[in-house]
């Protein structure tokens, strides 16, 4: 269990990211998340899976799937979402730990927080590739869309065309894991945003635009 120190560090490190300058014309709300909880976020807790995750398993070793920090950001009609994870993402054809077949980093777009999402926006690994979608719940159509990977980090992009304005929503950022096919029932929510971490937080949800 993290101690309160690791939970007082990380509301002071937000504070001190949202009171940055964004560069010109960018609208940016990043949130740093406590290291070393892959699967023990207390919301991602059904059915105790935490026995699947005692700290010498390959899962919760796997730094990838633990984030250090997340991020929303718009520059005009783009949006675009990112993580910061404790280890370098998998070179693609490295494989994932087993039973993993999927990892999905991955950010809902909720219309009052713990609601049914409007979107899911998320970067997928299969062991093979890499790839990003937009999907849209309501009709289930997903559409492709561009991301960048840089070492431990990765941003994915998002034109406001597709989605409409974000403001008055809310996004929660998290780490699922597939070890069967996508949309089935074999999924592990390993990792969540700390709570009380970031102003204006609900839960796990963040606003936007940030207050």
């Amino acid at each position: 269990m993290r101690k309160i120190a690791v939970t007082l560090l990380s509301a002071f490190v937000v504070g001190l990211m949202l009171a940055m300058p964004a560069s010109a014309g960018t609208l940016t709300m990043k949130v740093a998340d406590g290291t070393g909880d892959v699967g023990r976020n207390s919301w991602a807790h059904v059915n105790d899976p935490s026995q699947y995750w005692a700290d010498n398993t390959a899962v919760a070793k796997t730094g990838y799937f633990d984030m250090i920090s997340t991020w929303l950001s718009q520059k005009g009609k783009t949006y675009t979402f990112g993580m910061e994870l404790a280890s370098v993402l998998p070179e693609e054809g490295s494989a994932l730990p087993i039973p993993i077949k999927t990892a999905e980093w991955l950010l809902w777009i909720d219309s009052y927080p713990m609601s049914a999402p409007l979107y899911t926006f998320s970067l997928y690994y299969d062991g093979s590739s890499y790839s990003a979608i937009l999907l849209d719940v309501s009709t289930m159509v997903s559409t492709p869309v561009s991301f960048t990977i840089d070492g431990t980090k990765f941003q994915v992009d998002l034109s406001q065309d597709l989605v409409g304005d974000l403001a008055g929503l809310w996004w929660s950022p998290a780490v699922r894991l597939w070890w069967g096919p996508l949309g089935s029932v074999g999924e592990w929510i390993v990792n969540l945003v700390d709570f009380g971490v970031a102003p204006g937080q609900d839960g796990v949800d963040l606003p936007w635009p940030p207050p």
